[in-house]
């Protein structure tokens, strides 16, 4: 019979020491796709989701009030841009497989500028969103001049143009998604702005609110 060789001291040590630090990290990892996974709330039904940038996430109480009927997700990070909005908002919350997709992002991709090298971001976030059923993309705008203006070449207002063009012009590939252009409204009312006249007051954000309840409405 062969006999069992003895544990080493050190190695029992070593055992024991990494043991709690997987534990650790195991908690970690569970605890931050938990704190990533879209949580919906109200009336349980198809699920409806609005993600955006600090436009929607100044908006989130109207947003609130305007869906109560819905079984709701809304969610907006200030100063996001496509890339990261793909990564911490588009695909995270299509995973949970909502009927509608409501997306509010890209005035931060062309803050400095809009160029060729932005499209791939704005095909990855289409991509993401491609297996939803309806998908609505929000395009609000700046007045001019706006404070940001100095940020790169022309106005902002501009720069956002541009990056509206690239949405429309790819939008034929996903007949799932659907451009609401919020600019053709707010730009009627200037008193919606703030000083920096790209943000909104709380009669803009009621209304930005009100047009996106109204677009899931009409378009899904």
């Amino acid at each position: 019979m062969t006999k069992p060789q003895p544990t080493s001291t050190a190695s029992s040590a070593r055992s024991a020491r990494i043991r709690p630090a997987t534990i650790l990290l195991i908690v970690a990892v569970a605890l931050l796709a938990s704190a990533c996974r879209p949580t919906y709330t109200g009336p349980v039904g198809p699920k409806v989701a609005v993600v955006g940038d600090s436009i929607t996430n100044s908006s989130s109480g109207e947003l609130d009030t305007e869906l109560a009927a819905k079984y709701r997700f809304a969610s907006g990070i200030d100063g996001i841009d496509l890339e990261d909005g793909k990564a911490q908002l588009v695909k995270p919350v299509a995973e949970t497989t909502p009927s509608v997709l409501v997306i509010e992002l890209g005035i931060n991709s062309a803050r400095e500028s809009w160029d060729s090298s932005d499209l791939p971001h704005l095909e990855a976030v289409l991509a993401a969103a491609k297996a939803t059923p309806c998908v609505i993309w929000v395009t609000p705008t700046a007045l001019e001049p706006s404070y940001f203006d100095h940020l790169g070449t022309g106005t902002l207002a501009s720069r956002i143009a541009k990056f509206q063009a690239s949405l429309s012009k790819r939008l034929p590939k996903y007949p799932n998604i659907h451009r609401a252009d919020f600019e053709a409204i707010e730009l009627q009312h200037p008193e919606w702005f703030v000083a920096d006249r790209l943000h909104l007051t709380p009669e803009g954000q009621a209304a930005y609110a009100a047009f996106v309840a109204d677009q899931i409405d009409t378009q899904c």
